[in-house]
């Protein structure tokens, strides 16, 4: 499936400078965290040699957005459901819940945004495609995880 690996160091204290950055914004702090321009600027420099490209998850689809060519995103499940989960489970007032909160409105926006702007776009769960495209079909496939327990006691 590929032949070469490239490694790209992205320290953590980057990271944590990406997310102030991306505080007064709009983008999910999650894209912001991961955002890497030595990494960005291999991608411009080899993509044009595949195929398409398969990203798992928006962290990473996010540098896909806007290329020529044909790309995947594997988002597994809605994120932004997750945290809607977790956020209420949280102490109201604590940085957890509200960290949280600003983060979940965040991902459900760029997660419905991202529609038709891939090939296809993967999820794991019925579910999470209903929470965040409804009865839309024509360019997300469900792909189940786990083990069926009537074929494979």
């Amino acid at each position: 499936v590929f032949d070469k690996i490239f490694r790209i160091y992205h320290p953590k204290i980057k990271s944590y400078f990406n997310v102030l950055k991306a505080l007064p914004g709009r983008k999910p702090l999650q894209i912001a965290y991961y955002k890497n321009t030595e990494f960005e600027n291999k991608l411009n420099e080899i993509i044009g040699n595949y195929d398409l490209t398969l990203s798992h998850l928006i962290r990473v689809g996010d540098y896909t957005l806007n290329k020529p060519g044909l790309h995947i995103l594997e988002m597994t499940d809605a994120i932004s459901l997750n945290y809607s989960r977790i956020k209420k489970e949280a102490p109201k007032n604590s940085l957890k819940s509200i960290i949280y909160s600003i983060e979940q409105e965040r991902l459900l926006k760029y997660e419905k945004e991202v529609y038709g702007r891939y090939s296809l776009i993967s999820l794991i769960s019925e579910v999470d495609k209903k929470f965040l495209f409804g009865n839309r079909n024509d360019n997300i496939l469900v792909c189940n995880n786990g083990v069926d327990l009537e074929d494979y006691p």
